[in-house]
């Protein structure tokens, strides 16, 4: 048994393709040798605990935080979650039907049904998600997320009855409604927990399963049922994707079918189906790579592997219409009357679209660290003594370096408050960030590395302007030190096609200000390198 003594209470374990492996000890040493500063082990613990934290509550709701809104305003709400929602094409909560049972309520006087949690539980996480875009148009985004984030804890305060007493389907969505939410910059991060409770309480109550024809059933209804699993499936896998955490979703135990839209379909009908047949590929990579067996594949056996799920990765990225595939570009101009097929492509298509295309590199770069982080490469052997096993080195590296630059590209069309999607405000960048990072630090003195340092002060402005945005004013200062580090790096090669190398005189001494800023020794006690 582990002896809970020596296992700090904050670690956070993630996978070895994960962005956070950059955090491990053996990261920090490889990153400490690259460029040449011990105190970059500093810089890494700081990045864990300002993000790792954000991963649990510090206290748990245990009664309302808020009276509900009254009838017009819970109306005006509901309107802005159906419509404006970032996340819209995931059909969690039928808009009919939540409509009819939201008016009934107020018919009846407005009395909250407070026997079924589980109506009280999503109609308070719809109005959260209302209340957030609706007040984000006149206040600050941080004032929206505050004010919204009272509904979502009314939400929350029946968890635990949504999952042990009697429910319906409509209990299943909230956990899934809830799950999307927090799925966003200005959140904690529980999306993982509440996912998972998601998908389990649709497994009790069969989701996953094509209904019998022998049943009869109505075939709106199932259709309703597909749409609520899969996207709970696309979230969940997702989640376990980015954070290296194990699935709960076998996709050999599906039967349920898959929506298969037209050319003419709604739009958000033919983005779930993208995303589906996307999060199925990821799936595939998250067993492939991912699991312990997967990591136990000798070099050979793992080349074969990544080339076979980028191949997959490959067919999805073709398989999608060209509004919405990946290396095909989104116009900058205005977007309001733009049309597709006679639809009108809005601000939430355009984030979805957006989402898919950089979650295309991020996959591929997830796919291809395994021989990209020096780390992983490590229970390899030498790769001299391999050549194919170094040609896959190679090609893995200039793959995850472009995948990188075209992530820290896109996030400049991002519109970042506090309801835009995690992945796309936050990891996605971050994928990007540290990957150009680590390449810089393996090829200092390649032809290129000028450009690429301009491309890590973008990044950097990025999260500056998230700083600004979430005003949270220390969380992302470490974007700033890798893209100093990278340049003491660059300093340390003497790469002459980089600019004049006096250039770089400051950048020690301004890392050491940063540090000494960022870190009060308060910090420095709590701080965990992750291994």
């Amino acid at each position: 048994m582990m002896n809970p003594s020596i296992v700090p209470a904050s670690l956070t374990v993630t996978g070895p393709i994960t962005w956070l492996s950059i955090c491990s000890k053996a990261a920090v040493e490889w990153v400490s040798k690259q460029t040449g500063q011990s105190n970059f082990a500093q810089s890494a613990a700081h990045m864990a605990f300002n993000l790792t934290r954000r991963l649990k509550l510090d206290k748990f709701p245990q009664n309302a935080a808020v009276s509900e809104p009254d009838v017009e305003t819970a109306r005006r709400y509901t309107q802005a979650y159906f419509e404006e929602r970032l996340d819209r094409a995931f059909a969690v909560v039928d808009r009919s039907a939540f409509q009819g049972r939201l008016d009934a309520q107020f018919e009846d006087g407005g009395e909250s049904d407070q026997e079924d949690p589980a109506w009280y539980a999503l109609r308070n996480v719809v109005y959260a998600y209302g209340c957030r875009i609706e007040l984000s148009r006149r206040n600050s985004s941080v004032q929206a997320q505050s004010q919204a984030w009272k509904y979502f804890e009314n939400a929350l305060s029946v968890h635990v009855n949504l999952l042990y007493i009697r429910t319906d389907i409509t209990a299943v969505q909230a956990l899934a409604a809830m799950a999307f939410f927090v799925n966003s910059l200005g959140c904690p991060a529980l999306e993982y927990m509440l996912v998972s409770n998601a998908v389990l309480l649709a497994y009790a109550k069969g989701l996953h399963l094509a209904i019998p024809s022998a049943w009869n059933g109505d075939e709106v209804e199932i259709q309703k049922r597909n749409h609520l699993f899969w996207s709970i499936y696309c979230l969940e896998k997702d989640i376990c994707f980015r954070s290296g955490r194990p699935s709960s979703i076998d996709d050999e135990d599906i039967s349920c079918s898959i929506p298969m839209p037209t050319e003419e379909s709604p739009l958000d009908l033919q983005l779930l189906s993208g995303s589906i047949r996307h999060a199925q590929v990821l799936s595939r990579i998250c067993k492939n790579m991912l699991t312990v067996k997967g990591l136990e594949r000798s070099s050979e056996e793992t080349v074969v592997a990544v080339q076979e799920l980028e191949g997959q990765l490959e067919a999805w990225r073709q398989s999608l219409p060209l509004w919405m595939r990946p290396g095909t570009g989104i116009e900058s101009d205005d977007q309001s009357e733009k049309t597709h097929l006679g639809q009108r492509v809005d601000k939430v298509h355009l984030s979805h679209i957006l989402h898919l295309r950089v979650a295309y590199h991020g996959s591929l770069s997830a796919l291809h660290s395994i021989f990209f982080y020096p780390w992983n490469l490590l229970r390899f052997g030498p790769l001299e003594k391999d050549p194919a096993l170094e040609k896959q080195v190679q090609t893995s590296t200039e793959t995850v370096a472009q995948a990188a630059r075209s992530i820290i590209l896109s996030a400049r069309q991002n519109v970042v408050d506090s309801s835009t999607l995690r992945s796309l405000g936050l990891v996605f960048p971050m994928v990007g960030l540290i990957n150009l990072f680590i390449y810089i630090l393996k090829h200092p003195a390649h032809p290129g590395v000028a450009s690429d340092l301009l491309l890590m002060e973008i990044a950097a402005g990025y999260f500056s302007y998230l700083e600004f945005v979430l005003e949270d004013y220390s969380t992302f200062q470490f974007a700033k030190a890798f893209m100093l580090y990278a340049k003491a790096a660059v300093k340390q090669a003497g790469n002459s096609g980089a600019g004049n190398s006096a250039s770089y005189a400051p950048v020690l001494g301004e890392l050491e200000t940063l540090i000494i800023n960022t870190y009060s020794l308060h910090d420095l006690a709590k701080l965990v390198v992750l291994s």
